[in-house]
C-alpha cells in the first residue's frame, strides 16, 4: 500500500486487516480493530494532527472496548490501553506511555477477569497481563524522540 502510494489512513486500515487476518485469536481482532479506527480517523489527505492522533487514539481504544467487552480492572490490555487514552490529550505521548506502563505492572496486584487469563483465577496474582504489558511496549516504543 505504501509503495502504491496510499495515505496514512489507507495503510493503518490494511495494517488492521493484515494484523487481524494474521494474527488470529482475540488480540488479532483487537489490534485489527484498534488499527482500522485509527485509518478511519486519520484519513489519506493532509498530514495528521495532534488532535487527530489524540482522537485516532480514542476511538482505537474504543474499539477494542466495544469489541472485547473488557473494561479497566479486568486484567487485559484495556488496563493499560484507558490510561494511556486519557493521559494523551493532557500529557503527551511519554507520559501517557508512563502510566500505560506503570497501568500494565500494577494489573499484577488483579486476578483475571475477563479473557484467556480468566481461568486461571487466583493463580494470575502476581504476573502483569500481558496483553497489558504489550500495549505499553508498544506505546512505549512508539514514543517521538522529543518526547522521550
Amino acid at each position: 500500500a505504501l509503495a502504491a502510494g496510499a495515505g496514512v489512513g489507507t495503510l493503518l486500515v490494511r495494517a488492521g486487516e493484515a494484523w487481524s487476518d494474521g494474527a488470529g485469536g482475540t488480540s488479532g481482532a483487537l489490534w485489527g480493530a484498534a488499527l482500522t479506527a485509527a485509518g478511519t480517523v486519520t484519513g489519506d489527505r493532509d498530514p495528521v494532527t495532534y488532535a487527530q492522533l489524540v482522537r485516532a487514539v480514542r476511538e482505537s481504544v474504543d474499539a477494542i472496548v466495544r469489541l472485547g467487552g473488557a473494561r479497566p480492572g479486568d486484567k487485559t490490555l484495556v488496563d493499560a490501553a484507558v490510561p494511556f487514552a486519557e493521559r494523551l490529550p493532557h500529557d503527551g505521548w511519554a507520559a501517557a506511555a508512563a502510566a500505560a506502563t506503570r497501568a500494565a505492572d500494577d494489573t499484577a496486584r488483579t486476578t483475571a477477569r475477563l479473557g484467556r487469563a480468566r481461568t486461571h483465577g487466583g493463580r494470575t496474582l502476581g504476573t502483569p497481563d500481558p496483553g497489558a504489558v504489550s500495549f505499553a511496549l508498544i506505546v512505549t516504543a512508539l514514543t517521538p524522540q522529543e518526547d522521550a
